[in-house]
């Protein structure tokens, strides 16, 4: 396959991530063949003069790609990525056990979520309304307003209270995005009067495909729901990932989504605000938190998954321990 400047797609994204791994930089790994993917190409070209400096990456740069890849891959075990990950601890277990009661107990709905911290509580506002401020209505087909949140809404906010952000933290939904900061990490994402806690960079890290879900899928660079199951027993305890859908014509809709799965005792969970948008407004879907099985997969084999697990400290906490792990309540 001959990739070029302009071509867009999930082998793009891989060649990004394969220029990466050798030291060159592509810029963001989005998919797109831009400029600085072109530049990056064109860098690893002119290292290797038995390769055409042409900016294209053909057969012959993504071979030698490839070669350098296998060449230079680390044998210390203290560099590998790790195969075996920390549990939560029991504590944090207790938290998360709360935290899932609070979201799915109370009428936490798909639509316009926000929230703020006060002190170390984490105040859920419902629809477009602010706290210590009048409640704004917001249409939706039960025309009614309740604690909402979107999916990226969802997954940065319990990032936030998972890793004790507290107060250095304000849940925006996908503002800034939740990928850019996971892959560009904090401290590329200062604005004015910000914290340095914006982004996820420090606590996330990608786990990269076995091959069965993309032999499966047929598409590159992505993690389906067997392969998830198949690989439960190796998973860290929390995964925030991109979902991308496969449609009715065939085509993708990439990375639209977001969600949560969480590993405990050899199950798989997942949590996801699933709701959509449309002419009446926000569907008001209720959040859901279901263990995955092999007899309900079904329904979500046409979904792929870019996977990015939560870091844990070797205690399997997670985040500034000196900080509480944060209650938070609903506003109104």
């Amino acid at each position: 396959m001959i990739l070029k400047p302009g071509d867009k797609g999930p082998d793009v994204e891989m060649l990004q991530l394969k220029l990466k791994a050798c030291g060159y930089d592509p810029g963001d790994v989005d998919g797109i063949y831009g400029k600085l993917t072109t530049a990056a190409v064109l860098a690893f070209q002119l290292d290797r003069p038995d390769v055409d400096d042409d900016g294209i990456a053909g057969p012959q740069t993504q071979g030698a790609l490839d070669a350098a890849i296998a060449k230079h891959k680390p044998s210390d075990e203290t560099t590998q990525p790790p195969t075996e990950f920390v549990p939560c601890n029991s504590s944090t277990w207790t938290a998360f056990q709360t935290f899932v009661t609070a979201i799915t107990g109370k009428p936490v709905r798909y639509g316009p979520g926000r929230g703020l911290w006060q002190g170390d509580k984490f105040i859920i506002t419902y629809g477009a309304g602010k706290t210590g401020g009048t409640v704004k209505e917001w249409p939706n087909v039960l025309n009614r307003t309740y604690p909402a949140f979107h999916c990226t809404s969802f997954t940065n906010f319990f990032l936030s209270w998972l890793n004790r952000r507290n107060q250095d933290f304000t849940h925006a939904g996908n503002i800034p995005s939740l990928f850019d900061l996971v892959e560009k990490g904090p401290e590329l994402h200062q604005n004015p009067g910000a914290s340095p806690w914006r982004g996820f960079g420090d606590v996330c890290f990608r786990i990269l495909p076995d091959g069965s879900s993309i032999r499966r899928m047929g598409v590159s660079n992505v993690i389906d729901i067997r392969e998830l199951l198949d690989r439960v027993a190796t998973l860290p305890t929390f995964l925030v990932c991109g979902q991308s859908t496969k449609q009715a014509n065939g085509t993708w809709r990439w990375w639209h989504h977001t969600v949560l799965f969480v590993v405990r005792d050899g199950k798989l969970f997942r949590m996801a605000a699933d709701g959509t948008r449309g002419p009446s407004g926000y569907s008001a879907t209720p959040m859901r938190y279901i263990e995955i099985t092999p007899e309900n997969m079904n329904q979500f084999v046409n979904a792929a998954y870019r996977v990015y697990g939560v870091r844990a400290a070797a205690d399997g906490s997670y985040g500034d321990q000196s900080r509480p792990i944060a209650t938070f309540t609903f506003e109104g």
